[in-house]
């Protein structure tokens, strides 16, 4: 391995270099010379900026939007390589792809999405969602946790459990010759309700971790009871709780949450519980089977409830779009669940419209939005909200539970790293500016590591390590 640091951005031959992508660095681009292995694969313009079809592997830690959301404009672009991850991972991936694709197709029309599509792809017309989806889960190969698998040309990677989403992972990947690299994705948080901790960090030459919450601890908060109470409250007075969250993302723990409500009597008997998406509760199906299997990604409290860790009492599904318009007409008492989490685009934003401007209703907003999405707004406290092309006025009741989060915080992210040896540098990459400054200075100050925060679309050389 060198030990020179490298101009920034230079590809000597022969060295390895990993290049951050998707702007705060959601995705890792790992050049050997010999393979290129992508760590996830979220929807950004970085991602048009490299031939697809030079890469030999993908890598999924898990299939949220924000980092399996660009599979399907890569193999547009020509990738037809290995798409790893855990079994799960695999499946929710393709829920979300399916999801998402059907939405956009709702959002825009069939051509417009085609249209967009094709830009995308730069060339050509784009299959129809389902021949989308199809092509992509074709390029799958399941892997299970701690199970060393050569995934490229000289590359081996392990996925080790991340206790963030059903399936997710941190992933170690061993070039020969050159050293290792272990890329975090987003990890579990202690007290995540349906998941085990994340599997401690075990040593690497460098690595990669995120800083989604890295500016701070999470509090004790009562998000717990604050949720029961705006659910009864709102019920009561006959009005609709909508709860912004998609497939993939959120909708196992939100229907965790609603069924000990249930459980206790604030979610009575006879209100429906409405899932409003395309795949409709196919990633339910997902956490479900889980649970049949033992999984020991799940908590034991979780197994020992059995088939009652998800029984809100009446739980309806809506696929279709006409479905979904009755359930705009619908009255309440009811809760809907749509997503996606941020509010902009898809059948969240419909309902949003429909319901903001009544006091009787209530939006409940789980951890953090990104900002300039409708839900980071109506987390702030805007008095109206742009939805859309619409500007909506906001009378409903609007509850923050920022708690309830399946993230790390900074303290959890250290005490996840310190487990392990120090490697020669820490990239300390996804997260806003403040909080990747943050857990950098956090880890330098705790653990008393090298600690970057690397430019995005830059390539580093990791073999360089900290200058000594």
């Amino acid at each position: 391995m060198t030990t020179t640091r490298p101009t920034p951005g230079a590809v000597r031959p022969g060295s390895v270099t990993v290049t951050p992508l998707g702007g705060a660095g959601t995705s890792a681009l790992v050049d050997t010379g010999r393979a290129r292995v992508l760590v996830d694969c979220g929807a950004s313009p970085d991602l048009t900026a490299f031939d697809a079809s030079t890469l030999d592997a993908v890598v999924l830690t898990h299939a949220h939007p924000e980092h399996a959301g660009g599979l399907a404009a890569l193999v547009r672009r020509g990738f037809a390589g290995v798409l790893a991850a855990t079994p799960d991972t695999l499946r929710m991936a393709d829920i979300g792809l399916r999801d998402d694709l059907l939405s956009r197709r709702e959002d825009e029309g069939p051509a417009a999405a085609a249209e967009r599509a094709a830009d995308d792809a730069g060339a050509g017309s784009p299959d129809d969602p389902a021949g989308e989806a199809i092509h992509v889960r074709a390029l799958g190969i399941a892997q299970e946790f701690d199970a060393p698998t050569p995934i490229a040309p000289g590359v081996t990677c392990t996925l080790r459990r991340a206790g963030h989403a059903l399936g997710s992972a941190w992933a170690h990947l061993d070039v020969d010759g050159a050293g290792t690299l272990v890329v975090s994705g987003d990890l579990g948080r202690h007290g995540h309700p349906l998941l085990r901790h994340p599997e401690p960090f075990t040593g690497a030459d460098a690595v990669m971790v995120e800083a989604a919450y890295g500016d701070g601890r999470r509090l004790p908060s009562d998000d717990r009871d604050k949720l029961a109470h705006i659910v009864f409250t709102t019920l009561d007075r006959g009005g609709t709780v909508l709860v912004p969250a998609g497939p993939v993302d959120h909708i196992a723990t939100v229907l965790f949450e609603l069924a000990r409500l249930h459980r206790v009597g604030c979610l009575p008997d006879g209100v429906k519980v409405c899932f409003d998406g395309p795949t409709g509760l196919d990633a339910v199906d997902v956490w479900r089977d889980a649970l049949l299997a033992g999984s020991p990604e799940l908590r034991p409290e979780v197994l020992a409830l059995g088939a009652a860790a998800w029984d809100v009492g009446e739980l309806v599904e809506t696929r279709s779009a006409s479905e979904s318009r009755r359930l705009l007409a619908d009255p309440g008492p009811r809760v809907v669940i749509a997503g996606p989490h941020h509010g902009d685009g898809g059948r969240v934003a419909r309902h949003l419209r429909a319901l903001l401007p009544d006091a009787r209703n209530a939006v409940l907003l789980q951890g953090r939005s990104p900002v300039g999405t409708a839900a980071h707004a109506l987390a702030e406290g805007a008095t109206e909200v742009r939805v859309g092309p619409d500007v909506v006025p906001v009378r409903a009741e609007i509850g923050r539970l920022p708690g309830m989060t399946t993230h790390a915080d900074a303290g959890e992210i250290v005490e996840w790293l310190g487990h392990g040896a120090e490697p020669a540098v820490t990239y300390v990459v996804h997260g806003t500016p403040d909080a990747r400054r943050a857990l950098r200075d956090r880890i330098t100050g705790t653990l008393g590591w090298h600690a970057e925060i690397p430019a995005s679309n830059t390539a580093l050389d990791p073999a360089a390590g900290a200058p000594r």
